[in-house]
């Protein structure tokens, strides 16, 4: 597979957010879903993501749909150059933000 700077943005990403719900024991049932097995599924939402997090019971679930404070979580997502869209209550697709810079390394601690 040839990994572009965005490719690697998002797995960087990928490793730095489940560390996050780790560290925050918020990722009870959470997990990725690579964007290929995500449009096998034939969902109605996040097809033309890069990344899907599912997340049912776990109680980023109840962060994100019931009014929870996602500041350092948006901060997180957005530090790697993307963005994120809910598509059912317990799912989101990622996004690269536009004209986001993916030459740049990343400054943080998370990759």
């Amino acid at each position: 597979m040839h990994f572009t700077a965005m490719s690697r943005n998002l797995e960087r990403m990928r490793a730095a957010l489940t560390e996050w719900m780790i560290k925050e024991e918020i990722l009870g049932d959470a997990f990725f879903v690579d964007i290929e097995a995500w449009r096998a599924r034939n969902e109605p939402y996040g097809n033309d993501s890069l990344l899907v997090l599912v997340f049912d019971s776990s109680t980023l679930h109840t962060m994100l749909n019931y009014g929870g404070d996602t500041m350092e979580f948006d901060d997180l997502v957005e530090s790697f150059g993307f963005w994120y869209e809910l598509g059912h209550s317990w799912n989101m697709g990622f996004y690269p933000i536009e004209g986001g810079e993916f030459n740049i390394e990343v400054q943080c601690g998370w990759g």
